[in-house]
């Protein structure tokens, strides 16, 4: 799993995350189901963005949380944050932020069925996938029971 975390980092280096490539990546790993483990990795790793925004803005410093999270912590390889600066983590984080939620609208949109085919919802439910594109970016699958109903009679 690390090995794909740090794939997807180094994928949403460029201008836009390659996600049919990712997408092969993980399939090359046998998962079960390729396309639900990257859209929770990119759900992951958009979470810890947003997450190192809000400690920048409550007054953390940019070292201390370069070393939580690199070091302490080991949610990212070393040197993945900016050189302990306050701005230069801001900016990284909300690049990052604004890729995976380009990423994840991708995914729906190519792969949106492929996804719920791997979730294998029951005949009889209304399922529908879409992207939050809020703070921070997020897919969301509804699942809606349908049942119809039937008028009963009193004598």
């Amino acid at each position: 799993m690390e090995d794909l975390i740090y794939k997807l980092e180094s994928y949403s280096q460029t201008e836009e995350i390659d996600v049919k490539q990712l997408l092969e990546a993980y399939k090359q790993d046998n998962r079960k189901r390729p396309v639900w483990d990257m859209v929770e990795d990119i759900q992951r790793q958009a979470m810890l963005y947003a997450n190192i925004i809000e400690l920048l803005k409550s007054g953390k410093s940019a070292a201390a949380i370069r070393s939580k999270f690199e070091g302490e912590l080991g949610l990212m390889r070393e040197g993945t944050l900016p050189n302990p600066n306050v701005p230069a983590q801001l900016t990284k984080a909300f690049q990052k932020i604004s890729q995976y939620r380009k990423a994840l609208v991708e995914i729906i949109k190519r792969f949106g069925g492929e996804l719920l085919n791997e979730l294998s919802f029951e005949v009889g439910l209304t399922v529908s996938v879409g992207v939050s594109v809020g703070f921070p970016p997020a897919v969301i699958i509804s699942v809606e029971h349908t049942a119809t109903v039937q008028e009963i009679t009193k004598y």
